[in-house]
Formats: C-alpha cells, sequence, structure tokens
C-alpha cells in the first residue's frame, strides 16, 4: 500500500482491525481460550474475504480466484502435513513435549516442503526435493573428505 501511496487505506484498515479486535477479545475472552480461539479465527476468515476487497480488488484490482487459489491450496497442504505429522509422531510414541513439539515442526515442515513441490501448479518455482537432499548430503559429507 505505502508503494502505491495508498498509506491512508493502510492506517484505516488497521484502526479498524485493531477495534474490531478488541471488541472481540473482551467479548469473548470471558467464555475461555478455546472460545476466544474460535472467534479469533471466523475473525480472521471474514477479513481474509475484506482484505481482498479493502486492498486487493479495490487498489490493484486482482481478480478473486488468482487471490484465494494460493491461499486454499497451500493452507490445505499445511493442514495435511501438520496433521499427518502430528499423528506420525504420536504413533512413535514421543513423550517429552519439547522433543514432541520439535519433531512435529520438523516432519510437518518436509511434509509441507514435499506436497508443495508436487502440487504447486505454476504458482511457484520449488527446487526438487531430491535435489535438495543431495546437496545438503554433499555439504555434510564434504567435511570428511
Amino acid at each position: 500500500m505505502q508503494a502505491l501511496g495508498k498509506t491512508k487505506i493502510d492506517f484505516y484498515w488497521n484502526v479498524v482491525v485493531f477495534c474490531v479486535l478488541a471488541v472481540i477479545c473482551s467479548v469473548f475472552a470471558q467464555y475461555g481460550s478455546l472460545v476466544l480461539a474460535w472467534a479469533i479465527f471466523v475473525l480472521q476468515c471474514i477479513l481474509f474475504v475484506a482484505i481482498y476487497f479493502v486492498y486487493f480488488k479495490g487498489v490493484i484490482n486482482l481478480h478473486y480466484p488468482l487471490y484465494f487459489k494460493p491461499i486454499i491450496i497451500f493452507g490445505t497442504v499445511a493442514l495435511i502435513s501438520s496433521f499427518s505429522s502430528l499423528v506420525f509422531i504420536k504413533i512413535i510414541g514421543i513423550e517429552n513435549p519439547l522433543i514432541f513439539i520439535t519433531s512435529v515442526v520438523a516432519v510437518s515442515s518436509v511434509i509441507n516442503y514435499i506436497l508443495c513441490w508436487t502440487n504447486r501448479g505454476d504458482l511457484i518455482l520449488l527446487p526438487s526435493p531430491r535435489l535438495l537432499l543431495m546437496k545438503l548430503l554433499k555439504s555434510r559429507l564434504g567435511r570428511f573428505y
């Protein structure tokens, strides 16, 4: 927005979002953290659509599928990788919370990268996981030669 000289739109957007978020937090915090989390989730879903109309359609005239498609594809990939890594780590039976969280993040990152690489279409260019693995092994093994 700043590069287009539309800083007023950005400022007013941030003020409105701050006020709405303050009201949502004030109202739903009394019902517990789970209800508050769901309320913020619903707000983020509403803001997801509103951001398109305020920023992308109103300022740069971006078509909705170009905004929506990458977010849905990669959001779905992130959910699949996070859930599958969580299940995988639970099956392994790691009990230590720090190692559990670290393992879930690491496995999820690998699954996410592989799924994004296979489903990327023309959205982003990612190097092959095989190529990255070969580079990593070469750099690690190169120390021993």
